[in-house]
């Protein structure tokens, strides 16, 4: 397994819970990550996880090694889609120029299949005399001219096949750096450049997920479009993309991301058909883009299942009601709205906004006194961003360099892929997680949450009390608050 711009560790931890039995970390994926960022990638290392410091784009894809991964996870950077940065992978002339790099992948990196591939040689197929072939050397490339019964002229290569690559990964990875304004859009291209070279290369790559801000599929679904043509023209059975909050997935916060779902062979678990006009109408309404990927197959992670409660800020943190956080500090007041200026203060009884960095330095307040004041203190301890996102109280965060790093950290938590939105999607790719990972998600849950226990449903509860029964462990074994009471008949 392979996670590319690996983070912190949400999707490593988010199999390490869906797959291990009862804590046995010998039930874990082969897996290795490769991350930039080396404060991340610390993180993840005293997590438990296998990272390589690099950047992706000095790798080989078609190194032998690579030859018998199965799975390949992407988490590119999304400051160039996201609503919060810059909005330059989203703009429609540069949407247009990285299209036309991404729908001629396989094309480039030579997993083109087409029926005559000596034509790609300069080769004569079909030929019957009438031209001077004195100057066509069938040599040059290995090949030797072979007259039939019939007298036509042909080759080794006059047959099906794939076309000769047009050019090198790094030189594919240039023309997707040319094609756009900031080099973190350009890594978009590594999701077709990976899968491609390695299954050129005699790789058994079979399933390929990634997430990416929701406005990639939002406001530049042509890319979709272009990943999903591409993956599907070099042999992907099943190419989905769909919208995902990990609010929905027992996350008390919300973290709102486009996914995409690929399988060379077997059909994910969900696997649901339509129309598709449904998903696209909550997409853009009335006004569908040009250029969109085809939505008619999704995949139901939950496959049908009661869905995890959402959990409020307060709750997980074990707040009590009537507090109010506020990420800037005081500011003028909307005379209009009564609220104030610039946003940046919400309510902790709701389920949390996306945890960004800035959240390091939010005070917090009760309802009735004045915006900014502070009168609660820090908000939020680095454990606590975490937790709302999804990973354990005792997650490791780290950081290289100078001072405390206490907004890179910050960072980390907030670029990271939520643990509970990784579990479904492991359920959904890895057999052996699927009868699996939604009992685990809940006991989880419970865990990280102590309020969750009170919002299941009977079954749920029910599920749960099996689960733990059948590891032969209680919920200590996995990281409790101090506060947080022992589930029922489990004390």
């Amino acid at each position: 397994m392979l996670d590319i711009c690996h983070g912190p560790g949400g999707m490593a931890e988010a199999r390490r819970l869906a797959l291990a039995d009862g804590g046995d970390a010998s039930a874990e994926v082969d897996a290795v990550g490769v991350e930039i960022n080396p404060g991340a990638a610390a993180t993840a290392t005293a997590a438990g996880h296998r990272v390589i410091v690099a950047d992706v784009r000095t790798l080989d894809p078609g190194h032998p090694v690579l030859r018998r991964v199965r799975k390949i996870h992407f988490s590119t950077p999304c400051p160039t889609f996201s609503k919060g940065g810059k909005h330059s992978g989203v703009q429609p002339a540069e949407v247009r120029a990285f299209m036309d790099v991404l729908f001629h992948a396989s094309e480039a990196l030579g997993l083109l299949e087409v029926d005559d591939v000596c034509s790609h040689y300069g080769g004569p197929h079909g030929y019957f005399g009438g031209e001077d072939l004195d100057e066509w050397d069938p040599a040059g490339y290995g090949g030797q001219i072979v007259y039939t019964e019939c007298g036509e002229i042909s080759t080794e290569h006059c047959e099906s096949g794939y076309v000769p690559p047009t050019c090198t990964p790094d030189e594919y990875r240039q023309l997707a750096r040319d094609a756009v304004s900031d080099e973190r859009t350009a890594l978009m291209a590594e999701v077709l450049l990976w899968p491609m070279v390695m299954l050129r290369n005699g790789g058994i790559l079979e399933t390929v997920t990634m997430e990416q801000s929701d406005n990639l599929l939002k406001r530049a679904p042509g890319l979709c479009e272009a990943i999903q043509e591409e993956l599907r023209a070099v042999g992907y059975a099943w190419v989905s993309f769909q919208i995902e909050d990990a609010a929905h997935y027992g996350a008390a916060s919300h973290r709102v991301r486009t996914w995409m779902v690929a399988s060379l062979h077997d059909m994910p678990e969900g696997a649901q058909w339509g129309t598709g006009e449904e998903q696209a109408a909550k997409l853009w309404g009335k006004q569908r883009p040009t250029w969109r990927p085809d939505l008619s197959t999704w995949v139901d992670l939950y496959g049908g299942r009661t869905p995890l409660p959402r959990v409020t800020m307060a709750q997980a943190l074990g707040w009590d009601d009537g507090w109010w956080v506020d990420t800037r500090g005081a500011r003028p007041v909307d005379p209009v709205t009564g609220r104030a200026k610039g946003g940046g203060s919400f309510s902790a009884d709701k389920v949390a906004q996306c945890v960004t960095a800035t959240w390091y330095g939010a005070t917090r307040r009760r309802a009735d006194e004045p915006q900014g004041c502070g009168s609660g203190g820090r908000a939020f301890t680095q454990a606590e961003l975490g937790a709302l996102v999804g990973f354990r109280w005792d997650y490791p965060w780290r950081h290289i360099g100078r001072g405390q790093g206490i907004r890179n950290k910050a960072q980390q938590a907030a670029d990271a892929v939520s643990p509970f939105m990784g579990m479904a999607v492991t359920g959904a790719v890895f057999s052996r997680a699927r009868r699996k990972w939604y009992r685990r998600a809940m006991v989880y849950q419970r865990a990280l949450y102590r309020y969750a226990f009170e919002v299941w449903c009977n079954d749920q509860r029910a599920a749960v009390q099996n689960q733990l029964e059948a590891a032969h462990a209680g919920p200590a074994a996995l990281p409790l608050r101090n506060d947080a009471a022992p589930l029922p008949g489990t004390a």
